[in-house]
């Protein structure tokens, strides 16, 4: 049966760090996490390597922030291509009105 994934957190990880320090088996560490005993081994080798613990990165795509005429753009670009109906419009200005930023 496969482990359920926990969500590690930079506490946790120091305290995976300081139980292998104490001679805790990677295993062991690995249980009581909710993690795999290759991930705590990666940790500890990471850890002498560095002599830091090591610390999560925020996984994913960075966010982009968008300026007021990045914004106007793309609205201007969906009214030129969905209002080619007629009562689109109507929900672009709406739509257009309601994105303005400060």
């Amino acid at each position: 049966m496969a482990q359920k994934r926990t969500r590690l957190t930079d506490r946790s990880i120091r305290y995976a760090i300081r139980q292998r320090q104490k001679g805790e088996s990677p295993s062991r560490i690995a249980t009581e996490l909710g993690i795999s005993a290759r991930y705590v081994r990666k940790l500890w080798a990471e850890f002498q390597g560095t002599g830091e613990i090591p610390v999560l990165h925020k996984a994913g795509r960075p966010k982009k922030v968008m300026t007021q005429d990045m914004v106007s753009t793309v609205l201007d670009w969906y009214a030129r291509i969905a209002c080619r109906g007629g009562p689109p419009c109507l929900q672009h200005q709406e739509d257009q009105s309601r994105h303005k930023l400060s």
